[in-house]
């Protein structure tokens, strides 16, 4: 994910590469269904510190390369400190008619405490809620695409290795299709909250 223009970094972006995993949840006695993001990256210190700590989101720092985003195909790849851990390729964009509807997110805060080992200040989960005008969707395409987490050393990665190797060792038996969509948002992310359990 790459976001351009905006406004509380005078203009300038960043890139986000997210891990989502399908979940479903009960909140105040309601069925619920979409995303458990147990790790985002981004290249930009700002964003990171804002987000961990405003929004509670799990957010990490590593190198992002968008090198390839024409029309008919995309090429990421991401990296810490020279090793590259994760390739994503797509190719073979359609227009798609239809956006599929935005899901909501459930993350993970947690702030250990100062001094106290093995304790937080703050431990519990938070979710997306919509914020600001409705996205403008400008174009929706669907193609097809592969991804990969490549192992880590203590070495390459002292501090991110667990993570890398965690999701690396999950099996990738099918990929589905790639929809890539471009759209200007009017929110924030300030209307994250705590999930009501």
């Amino acid at each position: 994910m790459s976001f351009s223009k905006i406004g509380w970094l005078a203009g300038r972006g960043y890139d986000i590469l997210m891990v989502r995993i399908p979940a479903k949840w009960i909140e105040t006695e309601t069925r619920c269904a979409g995303h458990f993001v147990p790790v985002v990256w981004e290249n930009m210190a700002d964003p990171i510190i804002t987000g961990r700590e405003e929004l509670g989101w799990p957010k990490l720092f590593a190198d992002i390369s968008v090198s390839d985003f024409s029309e008919k195909s995309a090429k990421v790849t991401s990296s810490w400190d020279g090793h590259r851990f994760f390739d994503f390729r797509a190719s073979g964009f359609e227009p798609l008619v239809q956006a599929p509807a935005p899901k909501p997110m459930v993350f993970e805060k947690y702030i250990p405490a100062t001094g106290k080992p093995g304790y937080s200040d703050a431990h519990y989960l938070t979710i997306t809620v919509p914020d600001g005008p409705e996205p403008q969707v400008q174009s929706t395409e669907i193609g097809e695409g592969q991804f990969a987490f490549t192992q880590a050393s203590w070495e390459q990665m002292p501090t991110q290795y667990p993570i890398v190797n965690a999701l690396s060792d999950l099996p990738l038996d099918d990929f589905s299709p790639v929809i890539k969509t471009a759209s200007i948002f009017g929110g924030d992310g300030s209307a994250q909250r705590k999930l009501r359990m």
